[in-house]
């Protein structure tokens, strides 16, 4: 079973490292049955050849004569990429699962942690949660953005209904 993630780049065309697997796609590869697949696609919907090598390997591995294991996933960078492929993957594990006949045991985490404390450590080294570049909460820069908020202080946090209701008035401090 092979799983594809597949980037478009440009205009509809494969990354550096995926053309020469392209070409050979391209100029008729081989017979593929037997071998089965899955591909997620990456790409961003603002683009006019969204997901377009995704597609296409998805469509020529059938054709190839290989077997499709789960759907064509569609990962949007634009929107969640992260969301869309955690749901596409636990869909895909469950198709996986059915199709080998293979058995699951309970919903737990086989990871394991390690929880090592220190007296001191430099802030500059912390993870702070950062999507795009450590320390970026701390050194902002425009243009600000879904991938690049600006995180603001919240100034004042008060409920407006002294009840069971939750309404909220939050101030955010924009200054600079």
């Amino acid at each position: 079973m092979a799983i594809f993630c597949v980037a478009t780049y440009g205009e509809g065309d494969p990354t550096d490292n995926a053309q020469e697997f392209y070409e050979w796609l391209q100029n008729g590869g081989s017979d593929l049955t037997g071998l089965r697949y899955s591909v997620f696609a990456l790409g961003n919907k603002t683009y006019e050849h969204y997901n377009k090598m995704g597609i296409y390997l998805d469509g020529k591995l059938e054709e190839l004569g290989a077997t499709r294991v789960y759907e064509l996933g569609l990962g949007d960078d634009d929107a969640n990429i992260e969301e869309d492929f955690i749901t596409w993957k636990e869909k895909f594990w469950t198709s996986v699962c059915e199709q080998f006949d293979l058995q699951t045991g309970e919903e737990v985490s086989s990871r394991q942690y390690e929880l090592i404390t220190y007296d001191e450590i430099a802030d500059e080294k912390i993870f702070h949660g950062e999507v795009a570049r450590l320390n970026s909460y701390v050194n902002q820069k425009a243009p600000f953005d879904t991938k690049n908020p600006f995180l603001s202080p919240v100034l004042v946090n008060r409920n407006l209904y002294n009840s069971d209701r939750s309404c909220l008035h939050i101030e955010l401090g924009l200054k600079d």
